[in-house]
């Protein structure tokens, strides 16, 4: 991981204090800016995150190209990209199954001030701000300023980690917690390996636009009464465990995207090396292999138990009996 000219300014300590002005910020003027001005006060919070990234590399005397580095971007680092977003995306949701099944009531809770709080006139407005802004400036002080404190740890899976976490934090609601965790830790890890701020930006956009266009049409593909329906009968546990079925491939997409995202093979490398390499991908693979028929099998087992599902087993096979009596009638 390439170290700053002016790395000893960026020890992680002042990282954490970074993160936690941050997001102190995103409590006092990012809420009080949200509450009393709405969809506007959400701009402007997100702009402030951008603001204080900018400035506070700008006060370290620090290259701004150095800390927010953008490259040419590859055909694998695009593809690389667009594998680890599908596979953190598929942990994402899972983990916000596996949420509302140990937090219910808090589940229903998120979800409405979620839709009270992306509310905007117009739906080119909310793309804008959910898929552009939001992006960017999240982007700036979390994968920029926050990350490049971190940039002399020798243990990468820490910085993922610890930068993960930090994200999570700053979304402020459990039930997302460990979704925003997994997508910042796959954010970091891009830094990480391709040094390149326009593939986590590529990242966090690609989900936040993925959402904005959901959110704009659902009213148009699903009526408010079954969605009041859906959520009348909602059932965490069958969820989960469909959600698990679902998305058992999602350590596909993380094992391609480190694939995609690795060196290239050396066609100088010595047979030992290039056996070395070949194995690490072999045993990558494998591993996503173990997950996902674990994930499937247990999302299966998980599913099929449901007291809702056997409900529901047993409507439809009275109204198969129902229909073959009244044919034979």
């Amino acid at each position: 991981m390439r170290t700053l000219t002016t790395q000893k300014k960026w020890q992680p300590w002042k990282g954490i204090l970074l993160q936690v002005g941050a997001f102190g910020m995103l409590l006092t003027a990012g809420s009080f800016l949200q509450r009393n001005l709405g969809y506007i006060g959400l701009i402007l919070s997100e702009l402030l995150f951008g603001v204080l990234a900018v400035t506070y590399t700008l006060a370290k005397k620090t290259p701004l190209k150095e800390v927010f580095p953008v490259r040419k971007l590859t055909v694998r680092d695009f593809f690389g990209t667009v594998f680890m977003w599908a596979g953190s995306l598929g942990f994402g949701f899972i983990s916000i199954y596996l949420a509302s099944a140990v937090l219910t009531d808090t589940f229903f809770k998120v979800l409405s001030s979620i839709n009270d709080a992306l509310t905007f006139p117009h739906p080119l407005l909310s793309f804008l701000t959910v898929a552009v802004i939001a992006p960017i400036c999240e982007e700036a002080i979390e994968r920029g300023a926050v990350f490049s404190h971190f940039r002399s740890w020798k243990k990468e899976w820490a910085v993922m980690l610890i930068i993960g976490i930090f994200f999570g934090i700053m979304h402020t609601d459990p039930i997302r917690f460990l979704n925003t965790t997994i997508m910042g830790a796959a954010a970091a890890y891009l830094m990480i390996k391709k040094d390149n701020f326009l593939l986590p930006l590529m990242l966090h956009f690609t989900t936040n636009a993925l959402g904005s266009v959901v959110g704009a049409f659902r009213d148009a593909i699903v009526s408010e009464d079954a969605v009041s329906q859906l959520m009348e009968n909602y059932d965490p546990l069958m969820s989960l465990g469909a959600g698990m079925m679902l998305f058992c491939a999602a350590p596909f997409g993380i094992a391609a995207g480190v694939h995609l995202l690795s060196p290239r093979r050396d066609p100088n490398a010595t047979r030992e090396e290039q056996d070395k390499r070949f194995k690490k991908l072999e045993r990558n693979y494998i591993i996503a292999t173990v997950i996902t028929c674990l994930l499937f099998i247990g999302g299966l087992i998980l599913m099929i138990t449901t007291p809702t599902f056997n409900k529901m087993q047993s409507d439809m096979m009275s109204k198969i009996a129902n229909g073959l009596i009244i044919c034979l009638l």
